[in-house]
């Protein structure tokens, strides 16, 4: 994999790789030590702030110190109020779905992606009139937090 990514850039940004050359492997490696150290410390909460918080040198609250309040009633669009476990499991499975329907339109040549993915701003999450795509777009493949 790493040796396909740094094909990848070095071929689409010679310049750049040139320069700047990427440690995938390095990074990956770093990655997986911080992450296995973190194993069982922190549950499902926000896994990767505690990785970055590590990093940064900054000690990562353990589950039993977050002030409830952020965690519990959060208010979603279509003001409904989900549990922040509830809203990290669906995210989840809506992205997992979501590369599904790439992977079927890349590797076997589906067509599902035409009607799934449209013009959607990837900085706000919204498409083009406004809705909040993984929440409530019509285009949205079934099983999304909003359908």
């Amino acid at each position: 994999m790493a040796t396909m990514w740094e094909s990848l850039l070095r071929d689409t940004h010679p310049g750049m790789y040139a320069t700047n050359c990427p440690a995938i492997q390095e990074w990956f490696s770093r990655f997986n030590a911080l992450a296995s150290s973190h194993v069982g410390h922190f549950g499902r909460l926000f896994p990767l702030a505690a990785l970055i918080s590590t990093d940064m040198g900054r000690p990562y609250p353990l589950r039993e110190m977050v002030e409830q309040d952020y965690v519990r009633d959060l208010t979603v669009p279509g003001r409904r109020v989900m549990e922040y476990d509830r809203i990290f499991t669906a995210a989840l499975e809506n992205v997992r779905r979501l590369w599904v329907v790439v992977g079927e339109g890349v590797v076997a040549s589906g067509e599902r992606f035409i009607s799934c993915i449209g013009n959607w701003n990837l900085d706000t999450g919204q498409d083009e009139e406004g809705r909040i795509v993984l929440w409530d777009s019509p285009k949205s493949p079934q099983g999304y937090i909003g359908a």
